[in-house]
């Protein structure tokens, strides 16, 4: 499981996930609207939100990307 920040300082969230999944099979990932345009972008496996998605919206979107 891979601890990632938001951009990655900077590199962007879509290319800090993709390089942490080549070394990890799971993402831990901070509250943010990153985490569902990950899965719109196919980022796909166990994604571990640490923070509050309590709205069923945000977390069906961060389950399913829509």
């Amino acid at each position: 499981m891979a601890v990632c920040q938001a951009d990655g300082y900077g590199h962007g969230a879509l290319p800090l996930a993709q390089a942490a999944l080549a070394g990890a099979n799971s993402l831990v990932w901070p509250p943010s609207r990153r985490e569902w345009n990950l899965r719109q972008a196919g980022i796909r496996g166990p994604l571990l939100v640490m923070g509050n998605l309590s709205e069923p919206r945000k977390l069906r979107a961060a389950c399913t990307g829509s």
